[in-house]
């Protein structure tokens, strides 16, 4: 643990997308203390079109919404839905990756034919159609992110247990 969080840190690009990510969590997390409206309401319909300022961050929009309050509610949006989709592909590929890896023969065999037909399908134009036919929403971008994310990740898993198989510890204890 010392090595790698001394590894992070010498990296400086790192280090920087760390902390602009804290702060994107932090300000989602914390977004009604640090806006000063909901992000639907029309408060400011007389400064429709403001340009940023002082009081308005990032500006207002022609129906009267702060953006920085939008901007801000919507990262909560964006970050719930990129967390979960990760979350729900490592659920579903490291136990395929697993099986893949160490059940090899007909196990291997199959597992893999269902990620080559992941992988061929171009996933954003998947993407599009699964959300046209779903009529999208919220959990719909979840599933179907985690549903083309899981592929890489199971052939991480796959690889790192076919290595491991290979190792002299494991023969030995055999």
């Amino acid at each position: 643990l010392y090595f790698t969080w001394r590894r992070f840190l010498a990296n400086k690009a790192a280090v920087v997308g760390g902390i602009v990510l804290l702060i994107l969590v932090l300000a989602a997390i914390f977004a009604p203390l640090i806006t000063k409206t909901d992000p639907t309401q029309q408060k400011y319909l007389t400064q429709a079109l403001a340009f940023p300022s002082w009081e308005f961050w990032f500006g207002v929009d022609d129906l009267g919404r702060d953006f920085f309050s939008r901007i801000i509610y919507g990262a909560r949006v964006s970050l719930t839905i990129g967390f979960a989709a990760a979350a729900f592909s490592v659920v579903i590929g490291i136990p395929l990756g697993a099986l893949a890896g160490y059940f090899e023969g007909k196990t291997d065999w199959v597992i893999m034919r269902i990620i080559e037909l992941f992988s061929v399908v171009p996933s954003l134009l998947a993407a599009l159609l699964l959300g046209a036919l779903t009529k999208g929403g919220f959990f719909t971008i979840i599933l179907i992110a985690a549903l083309f994310g899981w592929v890489n990740v199971c052939l991480m898993v796959r690889a790192q247990v076919k290595a491991f198989k290979e190792k002299e510890f494991v023969r030995a204890a055999q």
